[in-house]
């Protein structure tokens, strides 16, 4: 029987508008019944939770707690690993915090590895998983604010305070979401996107990076690239959050680009 990991990205199911979190739900779901997938990786952002959200604004949310109960029961046939992202970095919450979360989730084999992954499947490729907000330059700028905010007036009024400026940044009534940014400012947007691309791909080509593939997300932009004489793979899963719908498989064949409809 064939053996295939799936990999995904950049839910960010607590902002989620309600098409997206039908088509979140129906992806996940339809994993349950696949018995070639033998393991489920995000690479982070499956939430919002610590950075244009909160930890209280996910677990209210009821669309958060249907991705749970999805989760749960995938977990209950094969590993569910849940990677660091800068929207969820559960290796650095504060520890009330982190419990918190994980007394909500109440699911013991979802796994947290922290800001990567690497643990074998026997006949698929060498693989590690990250969510590649270390290459992005204002990934530190913007979680070095929130937090600043966070511990000033607290998780709910820094919330409501980063909508607040983002939103007369953008001009609009509404928070912001990712597909405002790009919207506001596209050129900007796509020479980032760009940027940390090229610096992925050159990290995964590093002779001192010995796996075969390598699974990014965070730039909501899906992105596959592969050198045949070294046999390395860069594949960023792109985003399931409405602007696009993409998700990776990787098989004996190696890691391929795959799009939920």
């Amino acid at each position: 029987m064939a053996t295939t990991i799936i990999a995904t990205s950049d839910q960010h199911a607590d902002s989620a508008p309600p098409a997206v979190q039908t088509a979140q739900l129906e992806f996940f779901r339809s994993l349950i019944d696949r018995t070639d997938v033998r393991r489920v990786v995000s690479v982070g952002d499956l939430w919002s939770m610590t950075l244009d959200s909160s930890l209280d604004t996910l677990i209210n949310n009821p669309h958060c707690a249907r991705v749970r109960d999805v989760l749960r029961q995938l977990s209950e046939t094969r590993p569910v690993i849940l990677v660091d992202g800068n929207h969820d970095p559960y290796s650095t919450m504060p520890p009330a915090e982190l419990k918190r979360f994980t007394d909500w989730m109440a699911a013991p084999n979802i796994v947290y590895p922290g800001p990567g992954y690497n643990k074998q499947v026997a006949g698929l490729p060498t693989v590690y998983y990250m969510h590649g907000m270390q290459f992005d330059p204002s990934s530190d700028m913007w979680k070095a604010l929130t937090g600043r905010l966070r511990d000033l007036v607290g998780a709910e009024r820094a919330e409501a305070i980063a909508k607040w400026v983002v939103g007369i940044w953008l001009k609009r009534k509404s928070g912001p979401t990712p597909r405002m940014v790009r919207d506001h400012d596209p050129d900007a947007y796509a020479q980032l996107v760009a940027y940390m691309h090229e610096q992925e791909w050159k990290w995964t080509l590093d002779k001192l990076n010995a796996y075969e593939v390598c699974v990014m997300g965070h730039t909501h932009f899906d992105e596959c690239r592969h050198k045949e004489l070294s046999n390395k793979t860069y594949v960023n899963c792109g985003a399931f959050d409405g602007f696009g719908n993409t998700y990776v498989e990787i098989t004996g064949d190696g890691a391929r680009l795959a799009e939920w409809q």
